[in-house]
């Protein structure tokens, strides 16, 4: 018989009595490897077992030891060690060799009986898709052969569930304004996300400000990226970007949307969305702001400027806006419900007819209480804006303050942003939105409506009624 022939018989008669593995294992001279893989298939970045098993199965007639014998992990791709051991006791220390592989040295392994079987368990982590092989291989020196195997593994793409969100786009932005985009991505799991990349397009003609909180990102011809690196399992990221837009545009779409590079998602239906923005330029009209009176207000704290809003043209104007720049005292205008550019502004958001005009209360938060001098009014027409509520109600109460002025109060979560509308009845039918909004710095609001230009008249001129609505 010849010296294969026996190799062979004795694997054959030793795996039928259990001693080592089933003859789907690939037996060469001197080794018999049984391998498995778990899980198979498995994901990019998860767990992948190894369960090697390295049986001696030399010669019938002349049984051999194997000493220093050296198994070899070559992986086709990238990937990172996670644990290793090995058994029994006389197997020899684990390492990476120059070429990248992981090594399992065994220091002794006897042929025949009890010690003959060496379990090598070796755990890594795939780091890209695709076909997976770890070619396993058998050496030792002195003795002229190379045993090998190959285990492939099918490395599948995490699979989750991204979605992108944008908010605070306003209506009625005019050329120059500082404009805010909210953004924000979440990760509806199970997995995490790597390589979240979020995306805004925008006019060409918009100038980037700034980006709250600051992240990597580039930005060219109206196109935002922001890198966002690994996302976990229910995490957002917010960010609000704050854009200029230098050239009148007409019902652009601005387009945000999300993608990973290292998963597969799930719900590709919320992977972007759409909202419309128009930047409409300046009317041309003849408006005047003239100053009247101030005085400090010891119920809110502010400084208040009344001033005289006149139309001198032939033609009526749907909207104003009356800027306030060189701004003294360190003070900064508290009702003011943008910037145009840097100089803040308040607005008057109802018709002003040719030849009339209408007192507007402007209120500065200042550190001391004298007078607002060297200040610039200046006043500009706009296009009326179409202002929405939201549906989510919080109720409040109304006190009536000497003057005719009305204190609205209600509860609020810090840094939630609650919109108030007004009527004349109760069926809101007509309901006007009060300007500007108020992020809410406490657990409760008090906002006091002085009229113009918070609201379109003072509220003693008719019976008003409020409805206080928290941003989603």
């Amino acid at each position: 018989m010849g010296m294969n022939l026996a190799r062979k018989l004795l694997a054959a008669v030793l795996a039928l009595a259990g001693f080592l593995p089933s003859p789907s294992a690939k037996a060469q001279q001197d080794v018999v490897f049984a391998v498995t893989a778990s899980p198979s298939p498995v994901s990019v970045n998860s767990s992948l077992l190894y369960t090697i098993v390295v049986s001696n199965v030399t010669a019938l007639v002349l049984p051999v030891q194997l000493n220093n014998l050296f198994i070899t992990n070559s992986f086709s791709g990238p990937f990172s060690v996670i644990t290793a051991s090995n058994s029994p006791n006389h197997l020899g220390d684990n390492f990476l060799d120059n070429n990248g592989n992981y090594v399992f040295r065994i220091n002794q392994l006897p042929a025949l009986g009890i010690g003959n079987v060496a379990t090598l368990k070796l755990t890594v982590r795939p780091l890209n898709g695709g076909s997976f092989t770890n070619r396993i291989s058998a050496n030792t020196p002195g003795r002229p052969f190379v045993d090998t195997t190959n285990i492939v593994t099918q490395v599948e793409s995490p699979s989750t569930d991204l979605a992108v969100g944008m908010t605070n786009v306003a209506s009625g932005v005019t050329v120059d304004d500082a404009t805010v985009i909210g953004l924000s991505v979440t990760n509806f799991g199970p997995n995490v996300a790597t390589g979240v990349v979020l995306s805004n397009t925008m006019p060409p003609s918009f100038k980037l400000l700034s980006i709250s909180p600051p992240n990597s990102h580039t930005f060219t011809n109206g196109n935002l990226v922001l890198d966002l690196g690994a996302l976990t399992n229910g995490a957002t990221r917010r960010f609000n970007v704050t854009v200029q837009p230098t050239n009148a545009v007409t019902n652009f779409n601005l387009i945000a949307s999300v993608s990973a590079s290292g998963v597969q998602d799930t719900n590709p239906a919320n992977n972007s969305v759409t909202n419309v923005i128009t930047v409409s330029d300046f009317l041309s009209t003849n408006l005047t702001v003239t100053w009247l009176s101030e005085q400090f207000n010891p119920q809110t704290g502010l400084r208040e400027m009344l001033v005289e809003l006149s139309n001198t043209g032939t033609n009526d104007v749907p909207a104003a806006r009356v800027s306030v720049s060189s701004i003294t005292n360190n003070a900064w205008l508290y009702n003011a419900v943008g910037t145009n550019p840097g100089a803040a502004y308040v607005l008057y958001n109802s018709t002003l007819a040719s030849g009339a005009s209408v007192n507007l209360l402007l209120e500065f938060y200042v550190f001391k209480r004298s007078e607002m001098i060297g200040c610039t009014l200046t006043a500009v027409g706009v296009p009326a804006l179409n202002l929405a509520a939201g549906t989510n109600g919080v109720l409040a109460t109304i006190t009536n303050l000497p003057g005719g002025d009305k204190m609205i109060e209600f509860p609020a979560t810090p840094g939630k942003t609650y919109t108030i509308i007004y009527a004349s009845d109760a069926s809101f039918t007509n309901a006007l939105t009060a300007q500007p909004s108020i992020v809410a710095p406490a657990n409760r609001v008090q906002w006091i409506d002085s009229g113009p230009p918070k609201t379109v008249s003072h509220p003693s001129t008719t019976n008003r009624l409020y409805r206080i609505f928290q941003s989603q």
